[in-house]
């Protein structure tokens, strides 16, 4: 039997509400430069998508999409760039592949 993984509690910021639309649409037209993107800005595309509560939530094939194209390029990314990515994942209840560990272990000593 699974557990369910709980979700950490959601910040609300005033101006949320009236535009989670408008950054849900932001984050869906950042799909189509996702491949061009430095690896900062991919994590901080990242911590947009969980922090920012857009409407609707990244899908999960987006997410995706994106941890495809973060995977690459964590070599390149400084200590605090591999902290926002991790947290980021673990907001938005996401898990990367098992193919990530051995890198994330091999950058961090």
């Amino acid at each position: 039997q699974q557990q369910q993984q709980q979700q950490p509690p959601q910040l609300e910021l005033p101006w949320q509400k009236r535009h989670a639309a408008r950054l849900g649409a932001l984050l869906r037209a950042c799909e189509e430069v996702l491949p061009q993107m430095e690896p900062q800005h991919l994590a901080n595309t990242a911590w947009a998508a969980a922090v920012l509560q857009p409407a609707p939530a990244p899908s999960p094939p987006w997410i995706q999409q994106l941890l495809h194209y973060l995977r690459p390029e964590l070599y390149h990314l400084p200590p605090k760039g591999l902290a926002t990515v991790s947290w980021a994942c673990a907001r938005m209840g996401c898990r990367p592949s098992m193919e990530w560990m051995p890198v994330l272990a091999c950058i961090s000593t």
